[in-house]
């Protein structure tokens, strides 16, 4: 319930609030839930996509990587939310302007999508959209 309060704030421009609520949210999931189930790893990942919104890159880069080796150990590398989770790391360290770090996993963002869900798909799509954007050599 708390996690669903911190997600209203959000979207009520409320950022402030929902960080904190988010906060309380992802402590109470860790403790209760653990840090390997899968709502504690969307807790993670919600929490990144706002403290990515605030432009708290270094702290969302953080919480986006557990959400990604979360997924990636409950669902397996080539998992459609193992996938976004990558392909939103990408993009935070990307914003964090630490290219160097983010263009090897835009890269495995778009041949992992491209292998798992065809070069068609939006989410590939998407992908590659992102290299072309940054001046990838797609």
């Amino acid at each position: 319930a708390r996690h669903d309060w911190a997600q209203l704030l959000r979207a009520s421009g409320r950022p402030t609030e929902a960080e904190i609520e988010f906060r309380r949210a992802l402590g109470e999931r860790e403790a209760t839930l653990g840090s390997r189930h899968l709502d504690t790893i969307q807790s993670y990942s919600d929490f990144a996509d706002h403290l990515r919104s605030l432009g708290k890159f270094d702290e969302a880069e953080q919480f986006y990587r557990q959400a990604w080796c979360g997924r990636k150990a409950a669902l397996g590398k080539s998992h459609r939310s193992t996938l976004d989770a990558l392909h939103s790391l990408a993009l935070a360290l990307q914003a964090a302007r630490r290219r160097e770090e983010a263009e090897p996993l835009l890269w495995q963002a778009w041949e992992d999508r491209e292998s798992t869900l065809g070069a068609s798909h939006p989410d590939t799509m998407d992908s590659l959209n992102d290299l072309a954007a940054r001046g990838g050599r797609a």
